[in-house]
């Protein structure tokens, strides 16, 4: 059969042999199940299902950081124009030229009143933890930090919640944000420091021919001047109609808003995703880290060293910790180009494999502990009624015994059928064989005669060479010898040795010289008697 290979050699008793059977069967079921679960997806590695998980979540991270990008730079064009128009308007009304503001603390207060009206709206209907515009004019060049100094607003929210709509003003005009309701930060001043603003000189520098829609960008992570708090800011000049840039504006995402904004919903209860500026080394210092929404997570520190690791994730290593995940490019309009990094402490990878792995093989002694019993109580109860009856036909006792096996009956009753016809049987085999037994004594005796009469017709010292010769035969003699015995012509010898007619010859005449025959007929003779002599040997 074809699991018979799978089973004990030698002997078995039939309910071993059943259970064998009912094992291999239970296996082949499980095998394939398991195997359809597999090509189904639901059974897999945990090594692969977190790997599957982590470039989920990457996705997710991609779309959620390219869709909220992609809002501030609408937005942020949207400021810039709002501006200039603004700008425009209250220049054309006073009489005045944009290069008029400088030294005219006047002028720059009833701008700022108004666009303060416009930042506080916006940042209300914007997902960011700040909002800012600053104009290449200062209110007292005299005293200006060597030309650093420019006026402007820059309105933060009052707490890390995106949805307090309580507002504090970081840069401009106190008494102008009193006035409205937003009060001075604790580390308010009244101008911008553009030696403390990211890539300021380079963005005043932006070509009029770059639409206000690509000409965003995003600085690096910088630290909010007079404070610890780490952000980023997403830049837009600001442009007259003639296109020259006469200020930047846009929106502040600090990391605890970054956070908040970008927390992931994950199974993962260790998760960090990482958004950085593309460099070759990798510093976590200058990225944006969330977590998972109801998870806490120890964000790395310090330079980050990457590795290829197995099932396609990659191995991120600092100095005090060791991480596994994946990376991603970002690429914006403006060509400017940043990571993204997913990923979960190492440990708690090895920990979920290592877990699975014992699970698995808990789950899998249990169900081998199960169905051997199940397997072993299946056969003892279905071969119970079996032995029974065997054991009854061992003791003879079928003819007169039943069984609840419809089968076991039925072979009771042939057994007992054949019972009877193997005692008529053998009456008449009795007296067959009494008749066999006087026909051998007389086959016997004439056997003995005619022997008797063709040793007298041998001459004994002819027939004792003859004995002596066979052992004398080499082994391709003695073959050839057996084969002539046997009843085969020459022509079958060399069709069955491959050797040449003349060969052949050459091992008849050694074969008669060694035997003392001189014809295949007295060797034929001789080997007969020799034959009947030595019990039908030669």
């Amino acid at each position: 059969m074809l699991f018979s290979k799978f089973l004990p050699k030698g002997k078995l008793k039939m309910r071993d042999s059943l259970f064998g059977y009912m094992m291999i069967l239970t296996v082949v079921i499980l095998v394939v199940i398991a195997f359809g679960m597999i090509m189904l997806g639901t059974f897999a590695k945990p090594s692969d299902t977190i790997s599957n998980t982590l470039q989920l979540q990457m996705e997710v991270f991609e779309k959620d950081i390219t869709s909220h990008h992609e809002e501030l730079a609408m937005r942020g064009a949207n400021l810039s124009v709002d501006t200039s128009r603004v700008l425009s308007y209250y220049l054309r009304t006073n009489g005045i030229d944009f290069e008029d503001l400088d030294d005219s603390p006047e002028h720059i207060a009833g701008i700022q009143k108004i666009l303060l009206e416009l930042l506080t709206e916006e940042i209300l209907k914007t997902e960011s933890s700040g909002i800012f515009i600053m104009l290449d004019t200062t209110v007292n060049s005299n005293s200006n930090k060597e030309g650093h100094s420019r006026s402007g607003l820059y309105v933060q929210r009052g707490s890390q919640n995106l949805s307090d709509e309580t507002l504090l003003l970081f840069r401009g005009d106190a008494a102008i944000g009193k006035e409205a309701s937003v009060m001075p930060h604790r580390k308010w001043q009244l101008e911008f420091d553009t030696r403390l603003f990211p890539n300021y000189d380079e963005i005043m520098r932006t070509s009029p021919d770059i639409p206000l829609e690509t000409a965003y960008s995003f600085t690096n992570i910088v630290t909010i001047p007079g404070t610890s708090e780490k952000a980023t800011l997403m830049t837009v000049p600001i442009r007259r109609s003639n296109g020259k840039v006469i200020g930047v504006c846009g929106f502040e995402i600090s990391e605890h808003a970054f956070k908040m904004k970008h927390a992931q919903s994950a199974t993962l209860e260790h998760l960090m995703c990482l958004w950085l500026p593309s460099q070759d080394n990798i510093n976590a210092d200058n990225a944006m880290i969330c977590g998972t929404e109801d998870g806490y997570f120890l964000p790395p520190a310090g330079i980050v060293n990457i590795s290829k690791g197995d099932h396609g994730l990659f191995v991120f290593e600092t100095e005090n910790e060791a991480y596994v995940g994946l990376e991603s490019s970002l690429e914006y309009d403006t060509e400017e180009k940043h990571m993204l990094l997913v990923m979960m402490p190492k440990k708690d990878f090895d920990k979920a494999v290592s877990t699975n792995t014992v699970q698995i093989v808990v789950f899998l002694i249990l169900l081998s502990s199960f169905a051997i019993s199940l397997c072993r109580i299946l056969s003892k109860r279905f071969m119970k009624p079996i032995m029974e009856g065997l054991e009854q036909i061992r003791r003879f006792e079928h003819s007169e015994s039943d069984s609840r096996l419809s089968e076991i009956s039925d072979l009771f009753d042939f057994l007992s059928e054949k019972d009877k016809e193997y005692e008529i049987a053998y009456e008449e085999l009795s007296e067959e064989k009494e008749k066999a037994e006087t026909e051998l004594a007389r086959v016997q005796g004439e056997i003995e005669k005619l022997s008797y009469s063709r040793k007298n017709e041998i001459n004994p010292d002819d027939y004792e060479n003859f004995v002596i010769g066979i052992k004398m035969l080499t082994k391709s003699e003695r073959n050839i010898f057996e084969m002539y015995l046997a009843g085969k012509t020459a022509k079958e010898i060399i069709e069955a040795t491959g050797i040449k007619e003349s060969t052949l010859k050459f091992h008849n005449s050694n074969i008669y010289e060694k035997l003392g025959v001189s014809s295949r007929k007295q060797m034929l003779r001789y080997a007969a008697l020799y034959t009947q002599e030595n019990g039908g040997k030669i």
